[in-house]
């Protein structure tokens, strides 16, 4: 049973000589109540948070209320937002547990305790299953090239969400462009990607 704070009767023993003594409820804060009856608690990615925010693979989430400093719990009924905050060069991928399907903020109220999980992905491009290092801007292919016009930037390869990335198909002598495939796909030689997540292409050069 979850609480926000516990009530107790308690009856105090009359000294003698002493004034006449009465009984009556007794209310105690939800941390010393945390003592007695389990009160909610919040895990993400396996870690059950104690502060205002969580250090995650690639990104952090921020917490808004932090809980109790001392017992790491909230008091039943409380909103808790959590906002989802990538690490340069990654995305927001998906929530999942009770945040599942919520975008980069999701907030729960704080009835039982809440186990949830957020995941980044990095902003990566691969061609011909190649992935792209930072700063590299041709990349080798079957029978030609494809050039990367801005390349990644963040090491080891990692794109700014959002970029805007022109993929340049440069077939060898006597050979020409036939296709792309992937982020790609139906595009002429010169093709444009959003890199809003990671993104694959494959180029087909030939006679």
């Amino acid at each position: 049973m979850y609480v926000r704070e516990l009530t107790v009767r308690y009856k105090r023993r009359r000294l003698p000589g002493a004034a006449p003594l009465t009984q009556g409820p007794l209310t105690v804060p939800a941390e010393a109540a945390a003592m007695f009856i389990k009160l909610p608690s919040l895990t993400i990615n396996g870690v059950l948070i104690t502060s205002g925010s969580a250090s995650v693979a690639n990104g952090s989430v921020i917490v808004d209320p932090a809980p109790n400093a001392s017992a790491s719990r909230y008091r039943a009924g409380t909103r808790i937002t959590m906002t989802a905050l990538p690490s340069a060069g990654n995305v927001l991928l998906q929530w999942t547990g009770p945040c599942a399907g919520s975008g980069v903020t999701c907030t729960l109220t704080a009835e039982g305790d809440k186990v949830v999980a957020v995941i980044f992905a990095p902003v990566r491009l691969s061609i011909n299953g190649q992935l792209v290092n930072s700063n590299v801007n041709v990349i080798g292919v079957p029978n030609g090239s494809v050039e990367i016009s801005p390349p990644p930037s963040i090491p080891p390869g990692l794109f700014t969400t959002g970029t805007q990335v022109t993929l340049t198909a440069r077939p060898n002598v006597g050979m020409k462009f036939k296709s792309w495939a992937g982020a790609c796909a139906g595009q002429p030689a010169v093709c444009q990607v959003t890199m809003d997540g990671a993104k694959q292409a494959t180029v087909e050069i030939g006679p």
